[in-house]
């Protein structure tokens, strides 16, 4: 069973309020899946430049009870929360099925260090028992040394290190080393020996495979996998028991 840990479902608005980013409706998707072989995925929203993720959300939501064999969904927040509230937030992961939260500070202009913002959305995600996917890369915003701060402020809670620090790899590596409750995640890395890298490093139990549509096809991602060629117990962990186990998805 191969789990696909991290994608974007529907479309998002631009500068121009009418105009709609060319996103990846749930049907197609879908067919995408089908298509790559791959049995599950943990969906979530795209950007919205104006911050309200309520529509997106909803996209995700109607996708994922339509199809819950397929598909998990993380209740995309910003944590200025402009256009929800902390009510909404606990609400989507104790009453809406959501299985945890997606935060992108770069997006958001947030810190991921930040405790006004953060703090009370990972407290909620905590005791909800469901993780927070965080990107982060090389931009200030997401450097992956503040998502070890925050992971240390927040011992009780589990976060996904979203594309395993892209260009800051090597600090994205150590975060997790230094931090038991990290997960990382590694959608974007551009070559397979960085995914071979934390597979050794970190252990097999601790990464999770992620493809990034509409940004990425699951067929190159997959090609760099068999390129690897990984031993059995090892591929099955990191391909698809570790979400398994993370998000509660049924083998």
């Amino acid at each position: 069973m191969i789990i696909d840990a991290h994608n974007h479902l529907g479309a998002r608005r631009t500068d121009d309020e009418d105009t709609l980013f060319a996103g990846v409706g749930p049907d197609e998707f879908l067919q995408m899946l089908d298509e790559s072989g791959i049995s599950h995925s943990v969906i979530f929203p795209l950007y919205d430049r104006y911050g309200d993720y309520n529509p997106g959300n909803e996209t995700v939501r109607e996708a994922f009870a339509t199809h819950p064999d397929r598909l998990t969904g993380l209740f995309r927040v910003d944590p200025h929360l402009e256009h929800q509230s902390l009510d909404d937030v606990e609400r989507a992961l104790k009453e809406q099925d959501f299985r945890g939260l997606k935060i992108h500070p770069r997006s958001e202009r947030t810190f991921i260090d930040d405790d006004e913002f953060m703090d009370p959305l990972i407290e909620i995600s905590a005791a909800s028992g469901w993780p927070v996917l965080v990107h982060t890369g090389e931009e200030q915003w997401c450097r992956p040394y503040m998502l070890y701060v925050l992971a240390r402020r927040h011992p009780e809670a589990t976060f996904v290190m979203g594309h395993s620090g892209q260009g800051a790899f090597r600090e994205g590596l150590w975060t997790a080393q230094e931090c038991s409750n990290i997960y990382m995640e590694t959608s974007t890395l551009p070559h397979q020996r960085l995914i071979a890298i934390l597979i050794d490093d970190l252990g097999p139990e601790r990464v999770l495979f992620g493809t990034d549509v509409p940004f990425r096809d699951p067929r190159v991602e997959l090609f760099k996998i068999e390129l690897l060629d990984l031993p059995n117990k090892t591929r099955e962990l990191f391909m698809g028991d570790n979400a398994a186990r993370l998000w509660d998805i049924g083998q």
